[in-house]
């Protein structure tokens, strides 16, 4: 492969000059120009070194052979030969005629040696395209016994690795020497990188193409608006757009198509979608809906009849689900609670089977799961969490492992120290003021999936009280104007609406008229009215019931999502859905005067004197910001005081408004490590 095919330029004849310029130099000198320990290393030292000359290894190599071989090999293409006729003329001192009439010229000695040589060779090419064509089908039962090799260690970040179909080569996003994240590509044992991008934009999901020269990979540059797809070369080169609006590429087995999952209209749903390789061509898999929102991680089956894809209900829920790669109807694989979150699928080589991420057996660790029905069985044990799986086609698995720790915080408005309540390892969510501004209600996860309430004081003078210890799973609490209970919604289906005193005791089932799968409660101020999201003809849609019961009834037309009632009953704010991009709008509690204040952002939340509406973004990094819109609409403005790790963390306002309430993600540690699979 020629310097500038490594680096993704133009293919022209110039590198079929210089890769016969190669085969030459190993014909006269029996070695090659360039040698490495790894292909990896070797295809490096064509991009940036000089070749040796050939009279090195051999001295008394006729010179006109010597200059031909390295004109072919010159790193400028322009200044190769540019035909092959030039080629034999250089190499026998006068015009090309045929190369059965014109022998080219050897020096005697060495002219038996170099044709076995060439011979030797060609068999060798033979065998190796026979040993990559071979079928490689390991068993899903013989991976769990394999030889475990930490490759990453870091304190920094690495994260996100993917395996070459060959196995040799590992690709992840990591920090730099400089602190700046970014795509690397190195040997899969781990021994140096070469950085792929260098910019300020993040990137995420990188996915080597099946022949090994490209990767495509989501990235958020900080001039986009959303996230793009785009491609390098997998030795270095120039990053190219390839589809916008897009994330999560995988690669079809042949190369030739993509998936993704796309969102061709801010304000709608996202899409499973396909496209060709070069980006044109892009169909509609499977659109989310209402009842299942967030799609993401496709992954092809090897005879490309099918995609893997994670389907979720928001967040880091998800479940594993099989569509047609051509379209239709979908099917669920994986059979687990609420409480149970899958990502990250891939198929083993055989296509029998998938590899994932799961937290079903309480930590978070890689499981398989048999593609067409059957118990799942667990691949990786240990504390973890262990996701991000990649499989080469011997069966080799690579995976990340991410620890992290989460803090519940306070921070003044406009700015100001910080103030840290609670630290915990797995999720801390969606906290909430009380009306006196003395506590903090909020959810708290655990290893195991499970999720219960907790109330803490804002001064942190005690230590943080559970509230709620159900079956069911508590999130998203919400409380009463007179402070005097908590409402929230159970997590495991189906999903209904309760209150708990807020000084502890059992839960009870909010007296309005609920369907099962009701959620996201707000009180009005006035305490009679609760408005509510229910899914409705396959979207979500807010709804407002009186407290005391009677039956609901829809509030606008259009979707929307996490409402929010103004300070002084009149208005509710909601969002278009639980995404970043949806945007936000606000509509009179009698339905009338909808207006949308944004056309990006959710979550959001009345600021105490109803003037103002904060909601949450996604920066210019990928990371979550808040910003703030005037209820009147206008432009908005992000709050600078605060920085975020990543995304989903709802804010709540104190009531004096001098605090933000909210949750943050801290990072601790990252390592890679390769599961290879027995030969035995």
């Amino acid at each position: 492969m020629a310097p500038e095919q490594i680096e993704g330029a133009p293919v022209t004849p110039s590198v079929d000059i210089y890769a016969l310029g190669i085969v030459m130099f190993e014909m006269v000198t029996g070695v090659r120009p360039f040698i490495g320990d790894t292909p990896f290393s070797t295809a490096l030292k064509r991009l940036h070194e000089p070749p040796p000359s050939p009279t090195d290894f051999a001295p008394d190599l006729n010179p006109a052979w010597s200059e031909a071989i390295l004109r072919c090999l010159r790193r400028d293409p322009a200044e190769r030969f540019r035909t092959g006729s030039e080629i034999v003329a250089a190499l026998t001192g006068g015009p090309f005629e045929t190369v059965s009439t014109r022998a080219v010229r050897l020096t005697a000695p060495a002219k038996r040696r170099h044709v076995l040589l060439a011979a030797a060779a060609g068999v060798v090419i033979l065998a190796g395209v026979a040993w990559w064509s071979r079928p490689s089908s390991p068993a899903a039962g013989r991976l769990g016994g394999g030889n475990l090799v930490q490759v990453v260690s870091s304190q920094a970040r690495a994260y996100d690795p993917v395996l070459s179909p060959d196995g040799r080569m590992l690709a992840y996003v990591a920090a730099g020497a400089d602190g700046q994240i970014d795509l690397f590509i190195g040997d899969a044992r781990g021994e140096g990188r070469v950085r792929l991008t260098d910019d300020a934009a993040r990137e995420e999901d990188p996915r080597i193409s099946p022949d090994g020269t490209r990767l495509a990979f989501t990235r958020l540059r900080p001039d986009a608006t959303s996230a793009e797809i785009w491609t390098v070369p997998a030795l270095g080169g120039q990053p190219m757009l390839l589809i916008p609006n897009a994330a999560f590429p995988a690669w079809s087995p042949d190369g030739r198509q993509l998936a993704f999952v796309h969102r061709p209209n801010p304000s709608a749903p996202p899409v499973l979608a396909t496209a060709n390789a070069d980006g044109s061509d892009v169909r509609t898999i499977l659109a989310a809906d209402g009842a299942y929102l967030n799609v993401r991680a496709p992954a092809w089956s090897p005879d490309r009849q099918e995609i893997a894809f994670i389907w979720g209900r928001g967040g880091v829920a998800g479940e594993l689900w099989i569509v047609p790669a051509a379209g239709g109807s979908p099917r669920r694989v994986s059979n687990d609670t609420t409480a149970v979150f899958s990502d990250d699928p891939v198929f083993t080589p055989d296509g029998e089977s998938i590899v994932h991420s799961s937290n079903r057996g309480g930590a978070t660790n890689i499981w398989i799961t048999p593609r067409n029905g059957g118990a799942p069985a667990r691949l990786t044990t240990g504390p973890g969490p262990d996701q991000s799986p990649s499989m080469a086609r011997d069966g080799t698995l690579a995976f990340g492992s991410s620890r992290w720790r989460n803090v519940l915080l306070t921070q003044p408005i406009p700015e100001g120290p910080s103030r840290t309540l609670v630290t915990h390892s797995p999720y801390l969510w969606a906290p909430a003021f009380s009306p006196d501004g003395l506590e903090l209600a909020y959810s708290q996860g655990e290893t195991d999936g499970s999720w219960h309430l907790w109330t803490v004081r804002v001064d942190g003078s005690a230590e943080p009280r559970r509230l709620t210890a159900t079956e069911h799973g508590e999130i998203y609490p919400r409380f009463t104007t007179d402070g005097a209970y908590i409402l929230f919604q159970n997590w495991n289906e189906p999903r209904r609406l309760w209150r708990v005193p807020r000084a502890g005791g059992a839960p009870e089932l909010l007296p309005i008229a609920q369907e099962p799968g009701d959620a996201y409660a707000d009180l009005s101020p006035d305490g009679r009215r609760v408005a509510f999201v229910r899914v409705d003809n396959q979207a979500e849609h807010v709804y407002l019931a009186n407290i005391g019961g009677g039956p609901a009834r829809r509030l606008t037309t259009v979707p929307g999502s996490v409402p929010n009632w103004s300070p002084d009953g009149r208005w509710i704010a909601f969002a278009r859905d639980r995404s970043y991009s949806g945007g936000v709008l606000v509509v009179r509690s009698d339905g009338s005067g909808l207006r949308r204040l944004t056309d990006r952002g959710g979550w959001p939340v009345w600021w105490p004197d109803g003037s103002q509406i904060a909601y949450l973004a996604v920066g210019q990094d990928g990371n979550q910001t808040v910003e703030i819109v005037s209820a009147a609409g206008g432009p908005s403005r992000r709050l600078e005081s605060l920085r975020y790790t990543d995304t989903n963390y709802p804010i709540a306002i104190s009531p004096d408004g001098t605090l933000i309430a909210t949750s943050n993600a801290s990072h601790v540690s990252d390592e890679i490590w390769l599961l290879q699979s027995r030969t035995d």
